[in-house]
């Protein structure tokens, strides 16, 4: 029983290094994806901050020259197609967020199953360990029996002998 009951504790320890390293991994992934946020982040700033310069610059040619319509229509358009590019960095920001939290969430969840493992890695020790306990002091006893029971043949001997 001993035997087995050693071989789960290795088993144990596999799954629980197995775990460890998939929380190792899930932690890299978690990183990457904040990473990548911080650069999706910069990217809508930097091009909020050209596309409201932009504005400003294509409003004052207007401002300084005679206007057409069409010039007109013109510069709706292109502040039109300025403001829906924003929106697509808005939403490559907002995957990234999305990405980020679901790398949290599978960080946490692997971290949890690590923990988990650690403590059935510890029980089935705890259990190995009283039973070699238990094994040893049976062990013991059966010795002491023994020697008791040599003892008592040798001490007592023949009758004839301890009555005189």
């Amino acid at each position: 029983m001993k035997q087995q009951i050693a071989d789960i504790v290795k088993i144990k320890k596999i799954r629980e290094e197995s775990a460890f390293n998939e929380m190792k991994r899930r932690e890299q992934i978690l990183e990457q994806a904040t990473k990548k946020v911080e650069e999706k982040e910069k990217e809508l700033l930097d091009y909020q901050e050209w596309r409201i310069k932009e504005e400003n610059r294509l409003y004052n040619n207007i401002l300084k020259k005679k206007v057409y319509v069409k010039d007109i229509d013109s510069l709706k358009l292109e502040i039109i197609h300025n403001k829906e590019q924003e929106q697509d960095y808005v939403k490559a920001r907002d995957d990234a967020l999305q990405e980020k939290e679901n790398a949290h969430d599978a960080y946490m969840d692997s971290k949890k199953d690590y923990s988990q493992a650690v403590i059935n890695t510890e029980k089935t020790g705890e259990i190995l360990t009283v039973v070699t306990e238990e094994e040893a002091f049976e062990a013991e006893r059966t010795e002491e029996g023994e020697m008791e029971e040599q003892a008592t043949s040798v001490s007592i001997g023949p009758r004839e002998e301890w009555e005189n």
